[in-house]
């Protein structure tokens, strides 16, 4: 009888590897995996079109792509506006993609980075992280667009034609869902602890930070849900109001460093890495901080399911 059973147990094991394993589908639309039963190397593709036209798609990263990112995280104009304004080593961006975004993969998570490329060229011409949050629960999202032709300007000549949107929006409304989907209880036990992987918990939430110099990227944010995020001082009040002046978004970002100095216009600078309540140049809450290492100013923004 208890050759049967084990007989039994190792016939289903393997009907079920079978099953997942001929047809990924029958997990997911967005995510696929190298071994289902084990939930192990996962896969993301998302596609969409731009209001304008522009045909684009996303998928995990893949070594084939660190040339590109290596490229793109050195560009001074594309860094100006990501994390501390400074351009990255190639090294250690490498060992981002290597150490960091796939390993996270090949353990079946579906948090990282991924690449964006132009859909019918297959040219690379983006990036966007969905990866852990600074608590658990949540995920950060982080990304840069440009493309390998460049313009007089130094603008990538795709700046302006929705992508970002269009991909911020998919990440939103499509991706974040089938992540929670995939994390709940009647999920094949591997494929839902593989999902559970923002600090222990399923996904609840995006952080996201953006410079106050560079609208563009908050504005996307905004349109798809987010909001100043909490404060994290224990009056949660505004401690400065700029609407209605004319300033444009580098003026705005310099009064706002200027809150942190003394020629602040409050009783005392603020302190650096604390985040505060401002009302913006369009009569709008941000929720701003100065970066306590570097000279930079962030927004912070949240958006909660």
């Amino acid at each position: 009888m208890k050759t049967l059973k084990y007989l039994t147990v190792a016939a289903n094991i393997f009907l079920a590897h079978q099953t997942f394993a001929s047809d990924n589908s029958l997990i997911s639309d967005i995510f696929s995996f190298d071994h289902p039963i084990y939930a192990k190397g996962c896969h993301t593709r998302l596609t969409g079109e731009s209001k304008t036209g522009y045909k684009w798609e996303l998928s995990d990263v893949q070594l084939v792509d660190i040339d590109y990112h290596v490229k793109a995280f050195r560009n001074e104009t594309l860094m100006f506006q990501y994390g501390t304004g400074l351009p990255r080593e190639p090294q250690a961006t490498a060992d981002r993609i290597v150490g960091t975004w796939m390993n996270r993969f090949l353990n079946g998570n579906p948090h990282g980075g991924m690449t964006i490329f132009n859909a019918e060229t297959r040219e690379r011409i983006g990036h966007i992280v969905a990866g852990g949050g600074d608590r658990p629960g949540i995920s950060e999202i982080a990304y840069t667009l440009m493309e390998d032709s460049w313009d007089g300007r130094d603008v990538p000549k795709i700046w302006g034609k929705g992508v970002m949107s269009g991909v911020v929006g998919s990440i939103v409304n499509d991706w974040a869902p089938e992540v929670i989907r995939l994390s709940e209880s009647n999920m094949p036990v591997c494929i839902q602890k593989a999902f559970t992987c923002f600090g222990g918990k399923p996904l609840e939430g995006f952080d996201a930070t953006a410079s106050p110099s560079n609208p563009g990227s908050w504005c996307v944010l905004k349109k798809h849900g987010f909001k100043a995020a909490i404060t994290n001082v224990d009056c949660g009040e505004t401690v400065a109001d700029f609407d209605g002046k004319e300033l444009e978004p580098s003026e705005f970002e310099n009064e706002l460093m200027k809150l942190y100095t003394v020629d602040t216009i409050l009783e005392t600078p603020l302190e650096r890495g604390i985040r505060y309540h401002v009302i913006g140049t369009d009569g709008t809450l941000h929720t701003v901080s100065h970066h306590k290492n570097f000279n930079r100013m962030k927004l912070h923004l949240e958006l909660k399911f």
